[in-house]
């Protein structure tokens, strides 16, 4: 039995590398169910390992200090479901949701069954494949996404525009996920790569990120990197308070989302200043977005219930624009509109649950700074770009 899970985790784990290129090229779809498979791997590896597999999760290590309230988190979003309006008592959404939440916590136990040689040839191929798929990302953009096009052709009563404005936005995610993974992957290559090689593979990545989110008109991706890398820099000085900065800098703009909406309400109301397209309208749907959660600010209006919002605004384009697509494009407001303060509450807290553990891992300058900067392009994404929930 034992042989058997570990050659299925195995793999799993090259299934996850050699597939998140393609997932990220495509948007990121894909990636949520590698990330369940990932954690059908651990808790796999967690079961076939016994006694052995408790030392690493209970009760002695921290482990679970953050899993309890990321738990607690998942059950308050089902529960909240049921004052969705647009509930069903069927297997929803947020069920789904705590179900790749409860095997996400088992993910990391599926490295445990890697031999040296298998971690080395892992490790290897998956530096060179981020740098190469980054590569492809900005080839596409600046043949006016060419090979999106050519590996999916435009139908026949398909809008050549539309399909064009699709590629970028799935293009821009994928920029989006290997920055966020910058920090990681820069310190792959200084910490197993030769000199100057090391320099070259960390520096061309950043670089070929910065350009394509330059041609791809996404201004978080260029200050991402350089946020990123002077998270890092200040990670090589002061290790620990970095790390710990970064993540209760991300445990505060959840708590404190309200306080985005707050200001998007006053900048919208200033006289004579002018704003993008996209910013015009992240601003108009995190001003909704509050008014929103003072209505229901303690138990949230229920989990997915930022779909049911149809109230639209009058564009300086000349079209009406949806006040909330599908979720406000912000972790925090997402959080407290369905899931309310009670939700904010519990997400800092699984945020704040990660010092310890975190802290036991970083041992070393060069995992402090992978640390830092991973979460801290996660906390820059999570208040612009993403939601909490996609399941794609």
């Amino acid at each position: 039995m034992k042989r058997f899970t570990d050659r299925l985790t195995l793999c799993i784990i090259w299934f996850a590398v050699l597939t998140f290129p393609i997932f990220a090229h495509a948007g990121g779809l894909g990636i949520a169910i590698t990330g369940t498979l990932l954690g059908i791997g651990g808790l796999f590896t967690f079961l076939s390992n016994g006694r052995s597999a408790w030392q690493d999760l209970w009760p002695l290590s921290p482990y679970w200090i953050w899993a309890f309230p990321f738990l607690g988190f998942l059950i308050w979003a089902n529960i909240s479901a049921f004052w969705n309006p647009q509930f069903t008592p069927s297997f929803s959404d947020a069920h789904k949701i705590l179900i790749m939440g409860v095997l996400l916590i088992f993910s990391p136990l599926i490295l445990r069954m890697l031999k040296p040689v298998d971690r080395t040839f892992l490790r290897h191929v998956l530096m060179a494949m981020s740098l190469a798929a980054v590569a492809v990302m900005v080839a596409d953009i600046a043949s006016g996404w060419g090979l999106s096009l050519f590996i999916d052709p435009v139908g026949v009563d398909e809008n050549l525009s539309r399909r064009q404005s699709d590629a970028m936005m799935n293009l821009g995610h994928g920029l989006y996920s290997y920055m966020q993974y910058l920090a990681p992957l820069s310190i792959l290559y200084l910490s197993y790569l030769s000199k100057p090689w090391s320099w070259i593979a960390a520096l061309s990545l950043g670089a070929l990120i910065i350009l394509g989110s330059w041609l791809n008109l996404l201004n978080i991706g260029v200050i991402g990197v350089a946020i990123v890398a002077f998270t890092m820099f200040m990670a090589l000085i002061l290790p620990k308070f970095t790390f710990i900065s970064s993540l209760l800098f991300f445990a505060a703009l959840i708590i404190g989302a309200p306080i985005i909406g707050i200001l998007s309400g006053w900048i919208l109301g200033l006289e004579g200043v002018s704003w993008g397209a996209s910013w015009d309208h992240r601003l108009h749907m995190w001003a909704y977005t509050w008014e929103q959660i003072q209505m229901q600010p303690i138990m949230g209006h229920g989990f997915d219930a930022a779909r049911i919002f149809e109230d639209t605004y009058p564009s300086k384009y000349g079209y009406d624009v949806a006040l909330i697509s599908l979720h406000p494009h912000n972790i925090g407001l997402h959080i407290w509109l369905e899931t309310g303060l009670v939700g904010a509450v519990l997400f800092s807290l699984t945020l704040l649950g990660l010092i310890r553990p975190s802290l036991r891992y970083a041992n070393t300058v060069g995992k402090a700074m992978a640390l830092s900067g991973f979460v801290i392009a996660t906390a820059l994404l999570g208040p612009t770009k993403i939601g909490v929930w996609q399941l794609w």
